[in-house]
């Protein structure tokens, strides 16, 4: 986690964003990194625009007076009110004063099966070149039970990196927060549906051949970094991930996940794939996304 030197925090002072504000000064603290808190204010009427000038100096003291209340020890804390867009101006600031993490409460709903990540937060892991957090509410003080998703198809270079950007922050995090951390990839035999005169035999022996030569591009993975074998589990299972990640969450009781956006590299990009998408739509849980290198916003 030592990665961070310039975070960015969005906002939200009610009760259920301390955990996204405690978490951002502690990560802050330990990176000895520059953080800045933003809040917004929509535009007012013009009849109220006079009253605009006291509407800022009031959301800037709470800011403030909330990172007072914090226990720590950050050197620099800037507190900032933005007017616009929400998603759009966070991009604009990320982009110019070239912020390496946002960090933002969950705005959506957290009943169990609905789905936490509203749209602002979509919007920035869609389109937010550095790595988005966004932290669902809770009364812990640390993650118990984190998964990272890794991609072991296709290993070009980009996925390579990618690959090794989310294993440094999920492990560095297990560790920081003496998490187990389940490392997880969903695997499926591509055309199987049409393997037609293919004896069951035959089936289970390609199946077998194919998740163990994933396991060996797993442990190759794997060699990169010095794990605690007793709070650390692998999973190769077979299915698609949009079904695979999200079951992982539940049966391990998922407090955090953290995954790649695999996206076209050198556009600009304005999803974040249909695998990632659909998982989010099913998780109850914090999750940190990470961009590929060469990602390119569509915001300027």
């Amino acid at each position: 986690m030592k990665r961070f030197k310039n975070i960015l925090l969005v906002s939200d002072l009610k009760p259920g964003g301390r955990s996204a504000l405690e978490r951002a000064v502690v990560l802050a603290e330990r990176n000895q990194a520059d953080l800045t808190i933003v809040d917004f204010i929509n535009d007012l009427p013009k009849a109220l625009r006079k009253i605009q000038a006291d509407v800022f100096k009031v959301k800037k003291k709470h800011m403030e007076d909330a990172v007072a209340s914090i226990q720590g020890n950050v050197s620099n804390v800037y507190c900032q009110i933005l007017q616009g867009r929400s998603f759009v101006e966070i991009i604009r600031k990320v982009l110019r004063d070239k912020h390496d993490l946002v960090i933002i409460p969950a705005e959506g709903k957290t009943r169990f099966k609905e789905q936490i990540f509203g749209s602002t937060s979509m919007h920035l892991m869609r389109k937010c070149p550095c790595p988005v957090w966004v932290i669902k509410p809770t009364r812990r003080k640390k993650y118990f039970h984190i998964l990272v998703a890794v991609e072991l198809s296709e290993l070009d270079n980009s996925r390579k990196l990618l690959n090794t950007k989310i294993m440094d922050l999920a492990s560095s995090l297990a560790k920081w927060d003496q998490s187990d951390l389940h490392i997880i990839y969903a695997w499926k035999i591509y055309g199987e549906s049409f393997l037609e005169g293919v004896s069951y035999d035959e089936m289970r022996k390609l199946d077998r051949e194919t998740k163990n030569e994933y396991k060996k591009k797993m442990n190759l993975l794997l060699t990169n970094y010095e794990l605690n074998k007793a709070s650390t589990k692998v999973h190769i299972n077979k299915g698609a991930a949009i079904d695979v990640i999200p079951a992982a969450v539940r049966k391990y009781h998922i407090d955090l996940i953290v995954m790649g956006t695999l996206c076209r590299t050198g556009l600009a990009g304005v999803l974040i794939g249909n695998t990632a998408e659909g998982v989010l739509q099913q998780v109850n849980c914090s999750v940190l996304t990470v961009k590929p290198d060469g990602f390119v916003s569509p915001i300027k």
